[in-house]
């Protein structure tokens, strides 16, 4: 048999109830941190205009529900002893899965074989290499997947 009061009970409760309240806005800022943050490139000062002007789509695309979550050079994948691969953006589709751009101006052969043989060793993730048209022929992004 409980000795607990009315009174005893009801202020049990109302601790419960600020404790459950505290949790809620720690979960709540935590989520809105974590999508504010993706909207904002790890290392703005490292990204290149190419990159800065993808990320400005990819951040349209996530508001528009196309991504869940994107991040700017956040992984590093192991190729080889002492060969390693940063992509320029992770993204997280709708149904979870990791997608990764990278972004060239302009494609040399080293650029090929490194997402080449990530996506051959990552089979996990999908791997997209990015381009831009020039202006004078519409500035149109063109995608290549791996």
């Amino acid at each position: 048999m409980s000795k607990w009061t009315e009174r005893d009970l009801q202020r049990f409760v109302a601790r419960g109830s600020a404790a459950q309240t505290a949790v809620n806005k720690i979960i709540n800022a935590t989520v809105a941190d974590l999508q504010n943050r993706s909207a904002l490139p790890a290392h703005p000062s490292r990204m290149n205009k190419l990159e800065t002007a993808y990320s400005q789509l990819i951040e349209l695309e996530r508001r528009a529900g196309t991504w869940q979550w994107w991040a700017f050079e956040a992984i590093k994948l192991r190729l080889a002893s002492g060969a390693w691969y940063t992509p320029d953006f992770a993204l997280l589709d709708p149904l979870g899965k990791l997608v990764i751009h990278e972004t060239k101006g302009h494609w040399r052969e080293a650029a090929k074989v490194r997402i080449k043989v990530a996506a051959e060793l990552y089979p996990m993730f999908r791997f997209v290499a990015v381009t831009r048209q020039r202006r004078k022929d519409g500035g149109n992004w063109m995608f290549k997947q791996y």
